[in-house]
Formats: structure tokens, sequence, C-alpha cells
């Protein structure tokens, strides 16, 4: 017979040490990816995954730092895009 006034042994819910990480599909949509491929390429080298029982779960604040490099990189791209074309565009004709 239970002790009405004693704790449980077990919680009533798991816990992971690993709770609020992202799946393979919340990092795809997270950068902006339509598909989990770029993800799967990612593993390993700039994105390092923990398997769970749930699947392999990533770290927030890793990806987080990924998704700001990667705006800094397009932004970059596209300054350099724009004095690229500025440089190229031939100088205007002036009317007398």
């Amino acid at each position: 017979m239970p002790n009405p006034s004693s704790e449980p042994k077990q919680p009533t819910e798991a816990t992971s040490a690993h709770a609020g990480w992202l799946t393979r599909a919340q990092v795809a949509a997270e950068l902006g990816y339509r598909s989990i491929f770029p993800i799967r390429k990612m593993e390993g080298t700039k994105l390092h995954p923990v398997r769970e029982a749930r699947g392999w779960l990533f770290d927030p604040a890793e990806v987080s730092e990924l998704k700001t490099a990667r705006m800094a990189a397009i932004v970059d791209l596209r300054a350099k895009s724009v004095a690229d074309r500025a440089e190229r565009q031939p100088p205007a004709l002036s009317i007398r």
C-alpha cells in the first residue's frame, strides 16, 4: 500500500538533458531550408547533434550561431555584388 505522504519514486514526466533542443526538421526550418539534406551535410562540421531516444537533436545555441554566420555571409555577398555592379557600369554619358 503506497504511503500518500511519500514522493513518487519516478517523476510523472521524463526530463531530458537536452530538453528544448531541435530536431533536424526544426533546424532546417530555422535556417531556411526546405529539406533536411543540407543539415545532414553539416553534421560533424558546422553542427554537432546528440543522439537521443527521439532522434538526433541539435543545440539551439549552435544553430543560432550558424544562422547568424550565414546571415552575415549573405549580407557580405550582397554588398560585394552591389560594389561589383557599380564598378562595371559604364560612365554616364553627358549630352552637350
